[in-house]
């Protein structure tokens, strides 16, 4: 009797041991396929694959023959707007049954390095990468780091983040080089009359330090270079004149007269005197 109640638990045993190692067996040869069951229980291979979606701690798995990303997204209506980031990339091809595609949704971050504050759309969280992004330029010793918000009824749930200068970084100033004007006689021109031929321009140059800073305060600042980007152009104006003033002149004295005669034989003056001027001309 006890000889049958032994052998009944070694049969027993050894079953549920077969049954254990065939579905093992079948696992792992059929790992990376997925089956789908017919009504009448029948398993065949399906072109479709699960993917689970991570959208900002959100969590959902669908079944889906969409071969990218892109595609996958688009199949399950998640909507990608401006500064989201997708990973893998959309353009990723799906190649597993058990895919996992995370969605990190922008959000508005206002950056301030003391002088300046700039807003945008960001779904980084790394603060110099956000600062980066936002178009400032860190340099060795910069610190940038999130700060709370100051004004959370009017900005809402809006991230701030400061950076502090706190070594030398190269900055360049804008110089207007003033440009210079030009008078030019037009004997065409009534006298008084006056044209502006030519419009002036002011140049520019590019000045570079390197400006040091102390908790964003500027302490000191050295000079680099400086290069002129545009030339100035000279305002030209041409002014009317008088023939007499381009024709040259001559004068001659004679007793008790003065002659001025141009070179074409008019005399343009001639003044009466009562003494006598030398006559050695002029």
């Amino acid at each position: 009797m006890k000889l049958a109640r032994k052998s009944d638990k070694v049969f027993i045993f050894l079953s549920l041991f077969i049954v254990v190692f065939v579905t093992a067996f079948l696992v792992i040869k059929n790992v990376g396929h997925t089956f789908a069951r017919t009504e009448d229980g029948v398993f065949f291979e399906s072109e479709e694959h699960f993917v689970t979606f991570f959208d900002d701690g959100e969590k959902l798995i669908v079944k889906t023959k969409a071969e990218t990303v892109a595609e996958a997204i688009e199949k399950a209506h998640y909507q990608i707007n401006d500064g989201d980031i997708v990973e893998p990339s959309l353009g990723t091809k799906i190649d597993s049954n058990n895919y996992f595609i995370n969605i990190y949704r922008a959000r508005p971050v206002t950056v301030n390095d003391g002088t300046e504050s700039r807003y945008f759309m960001t779904a980084s969280y790394d603060a110099k990468t956000i600062a980066r992004e936002a178009g400032f330029t860190i340099y060795d010793g910069d610190e940038v780091k999130s700060v709370q918000n100051r004004n959370f009824l009017e900005a809402g749930a809006m991230s701030y983040y400061e950076i502090t200068r706190n070594g030398g970084r190269e900055v360049t100033e804008e110089i207007e080089i003033p440009f210079e004007e030009e008078t030019v006689k037009d004997y065409n021109m009534t006298p008084g009359e006056r044209e502006i031929r030519q419009l002036g321009e002011v140049g520019l140059r590019h000045d570079v330090y390197k400006v040091f800073y102390v908790d964003n305060q500027e302490v000191s600042r050295e000079f680099i270079s400086s290069t002129v980007v545009r030339e100035p152009v000279t305002k030209i104006v041409a002014v009317g004149a008088s023939a007499i003033e381009r024709t040259p002149l001559t004068a001659s004295r004679g007793r008790n007269r003065y002659t001025v005669t141009r070179a074409d034989g008019v005399v343009i003056e001639r003044q009466e005197t009562f003494y006598d001027l030398p006559m050695s001309g002029v």
